[in-house]
């Protein structure tokens, strides 16, 4: 499914068939079980149309994120760990071949890469080099191989 092809007010691909849309006791039940005096008919938007905010997460809070991001699947991992340990034995299944460790490090290293990404790090380098002022080269190289077309297979003209 393309994203273009999708709707984003929830009721799946442009040309699927709703029954939900017809059904007037369903839409009056919503009404009343929301406490709405009508539920408003909110037509699909183009994708062009739906613009995100930037974030209001600050970069502590954002920070903070992460570091939890980081957590709780070590949490997990150790919360389950003993209970998944009895369950193999009661089954007389094997010990996985990775270690519990491969799998902390595992989880503490994509940690730290989202932490990375979204500090969003740019490698800035400034020199200043002395030029000539009145000539200038372009270079431009190809690397899509468009430019190797030719008449024949053989690559002849």
């Amino acid at each position: 499914m393309e994203n273009v092809q999708s709707r984003w007010n929830g009721w799946g691909l442009p040309g699927h068939n709703d029954p939900l849309a017809t059904n007037e006791p369903a839409w009056r039940w919503l009404a009343q079980a929301f406490a709405m005096p009508a539920l408003l008919a909110t037509p699909a938007r183009e994708l062009p149309d739906n613009a995100l905010p930037p974030s209001q997460l600050g970069l502590a809070n954002r920070e903070r994120l992460i570091a939890l991001l980081g957590t709780v699947p070590l949490l997990v991992l150790f919360a389950v760990s003993d209970y998944a340990k009895s369950v193999r034995s009661a089954l007389s299944v094997d010990e996985p071949r990775f270690s519990r460790s491969v799998t902390v490090v595992a989880i503490v290293a994509v940690a730290g890469l989202v932490g990375l990404a979204a500090a969003q790090p740019v490698l800035a380098q400034a020199e200043v080099h002395r030029v000539r002022s009145d000539a200038e080269a372009l270079f431009v190289i190809d690397t899509s191989r468009s430019m190797l077309a030719s008449v024949d297979p053989t690559g002849t003209m």
